[in-house]
């Protein structure tokens, strides 16, 4: 050996061979002649781990040779002795460099048991599980497993989420589940994914990514023939790849560029972006795709009627594609041949052409793997079936829910126009009090006014029609407050909850007492009140508990014989406040007690001739509902009238 290595000079050769491949092939084939020699000096095989590392260079320097044989036999090797070891890490990284090898062979399957096997050997947290899943991921999509493919990529956004992975990573991932998604012409979903990927490159200002994604949408937009969306996709890819490397880097894009420039009609621009796309495109390394170049090209001269330039590509096309076993390009190929015998009038040429094309066209509708839909796929289907239906049941449950409540709106809105009706009804009852009931002692009192005026009047007649105007007026008074009930009563519907505070129960009946002690003193009425304790207090809403307790001791002074009494009490029971208000007046009959909550029952005349609305208390007992305050009425006639009320016990 020359020059004898060093294991210090070996272990840089892992490191090296991929960039001496790339820069300098003549150097590394150098190195290689080397390292093989090395390989089998027995110093150098003590040290298993350089060794198997040393294999691992020697193995990529025949990936980037394209040949994948050699790599396969030298990492075969470096597997036994990583193995021997029982090594896990040396293991691992010769099956990540096997399942590489066997995918460029197109032995995807192989690829893919590799690292369905390597994957179950690691946790998800682990950095490497990762790694080892994208890889999965690409491998299931050469070899069509799409739903396969699907299922990872959301299995791998989950888990770079829960490490917060970087952009790079969640890009990658995305495009992947695009790419999956897209066969299976689940479209929405495909770009949804290039969407999302788009976003996350354009936010990390990935300018290589951005320009993948636009070349990915681009193809995609293209096979749902939308092809402007197409166009401008493939053309954003483009500048951005110009401007990154300074070429147009990626031959998809260009050629999808072409296609697309060809279904608009611009044939030129079509040409100039496919002859682009030959020029980048190495026949030696992808024949399939330079192939399917061609016959565009070919696709495109027929069109321009430059047919003998169009043969010349065909015949280069027809060359390439015996060296594959793709059936779709020899169909296109036997079409466009056909095509072009038509146009130069060679008719025999033509129909032999056919009988070979429906010969190819039997063979791929033969293939089960063409003709049916596959077991991925069908499952797929069955799975979009479900969705549908679970989509459709859900529909029906928001309809459902909408149906009722546009009926729970419809009996609201009829409840609406029924209080409508009733506030129309009571409105025009207000007027005819207004215009009757108050209009009447109004005018008496002013011509008894006007009598004592002129002085035609004794004294003791004075005193007298001065009584009868101070009746009148304490008559109109209360027919005005049981209109400011009514009134105030279109404030309180709502929010009452909102507004409800603790209440010295007390206070409050002490205010309303004194506010009526005028009318009380002229009946001679007494009213006791107690409260138990004193300091006793409820969580209600203020304004509307005094408008009915002010009611309810209105109607009870109205309603007692002059020189009777009034009794009040308050009591705190173990779940609420219990409140009394009874009277010993005139009180009500069980039908007359029963008619006080219906529409358009009638007002009673007080023992002192009051006048009365008859609507106040029947309003009142309807804000009681709204407090949430349950109450009981017992009446028995010529003997009083007790109202109960149980309050809320403060908070």
């Amino acid at each position: 050996m020359k020059n004898k290595l060093t294991n210090k000079k070996a272990s840089y050769i892992f490191g090296i061979l991929d960039e001496l491949v790339k820069a300098e092939r003549a150097r590394a084939v150098e190195i290689i002649e080397e390292v093989e020699d090395y390989l089998s000096n027995t110093d150098f095989k003590k040290n298993e781990s350089l060794q198997i590392n040393t294999m691992i260079g020697l193995a990529r320097y025949h990936i980037n040779g394209k040949d994948t044989r050699a790599a396969t036999e030298v990492l075969q090797r470096a597997m036994d002795i990583a193995e021997s070891l029982n090594a896990p890490d040396e293991v691992l990284h010769v099956q990540s460099t096997l399942a590489i090898t066997y995918s460029m062979r197109g032995d995807h399957q192989k690829a893919i048991n590799i690292w369905e096997e390597m994957l179950g050997q690691l946790d998800k947290h682990q950095e490497r599980w990762s790694a080892i899943a994208n890889n999965l991921v690409v491998a299931y999509g050469f070899s069509k497993q799409f739903i396969k493919a699907v299922d990872l990529c959301y299995e791998l956004l989950e888990v770079f989420e829960h490490q917060n992975a970087g952009p790079d990573e969640m890009v990658s991932a995305y495009i992947n589940l695009g790419n999956a998604y897209g066969p299976l012409r689940s479209f929405d979903k495909a770009l949804d994914a290039y969407n999302k990927a788009l976003e996350i490159s354009i936010s990390s200002d990935n300018k290589p990514y951005q320009s993948y994604v636009y070349g990915n949408l681009a193809r995609l937009y293209a096979d749902i023939r939308k092809y402007e969306e197409s166009y401008e996709c493939a053309k954003k890819s483009l500048i951005i790849s110009k401007s990154y490397y300074g070429c147009s880097y990626n031959a998809d894009t260009l050629s999808t560029m072409s296609f697309v420039c060809l279904k608009l009609g611009r044939l030129d621009e079509a040409k100039e972006y496919l002859d682009e796309a030959l020029s980048i495109v190495n026949p030696e390394t992808d024949v399939i795709g330079y192939t399917a170049m061609l016959l565009n090209l070919s696709t495109l001269l027929m069109k321009q009627k430059k047919y003998e330039e169009a043969y010349k590509h065909l015949q280069e096309a027809d060359a390439l594609s015996k060296e594959t076993d793709v059936l779709q390009l020899k169909i296109n190929k036997r079409k466009l041949l056909n095509e072009y015998q038509k146009a130069i009038g060679d008719y025999k040429s033509a129909s032999e052409g056919m009988t070979e094309l429906l010969k190819l066209q039997e063979e791929q509708y033969s293939d089960i793997s063409e003709r049916m839909i596959s077991k991925q796929e069908a499952e797929y289907l069955r799975n979009k079936i479900e969705e549908q239906k679970e989509s459709y049941r859900r529909k029906n449950e928001e309809l459902e829910k909408s149906n009722k409540l546009i009926k729970k709106q419809t009996t609201q809105l009829v409840k609406s126009n029924r209080e409508l009706e009733a506030s129309f009804s009571m409105l025009n009852r207000l007027i005819s009090i207004l215009s009757h009931d108050v209009r009447g002692p109004a005018a008496n009192s002013a011509a008894a006014l006007d009598m004592i005026l002129d002085g035609s009047v004794g004294k003791e007649a004075t005193h007298s029609l001065i009584s009868h105007v101070k009746d009148n007026l304490e008559a109109v008074t209360d027919l005005l407050a049981e209109m400011m009930v009514w009134i105030e009563s279109r404030s309180f519907r709502k929010d009452v909850d909102r507004l409800k505070q603790n209440v010295s129960v007390q206070s409050l009946l002490e205010q309303i007492i004194k506010f009526f002690r005028g009318h009380t003193q002229q009946k001679e009425i007494q009213v006791n009140l107690l409260c138990e304790p004193e300091n006793i207090k409820s969580h209600t809403e203020p304004n509307i508990l005094k408008i009915v307790l002010r009611n309810i001791i209105s109607n009870a002074i109205k309603f007692s014989q002059p020189g009777t009494r009034i009794e009040i009490t308050c009591e705190q029971r173990a779940k609420n406040l219990e409140l009394r208000i009874r009277d010993h007046g005139i009180g009500m009959t069980q039908n007359e007690v029963a008619s006080l909550l219906k529409e358009g029952s009638k007002a009673k005349e007080g023992t002192g001739h009051e006048m009365g609305m008859g609507m106040g208390l029947r309003l009142c007992l309807g804000y009681l509902k709204i407090l949430g305050v349950d109450y009981e009425i017992n009446s028995e006639e010529q003997k009083g009238t007790e109202f109960v009320l149980y309050l809320q016990k403060a908070k």
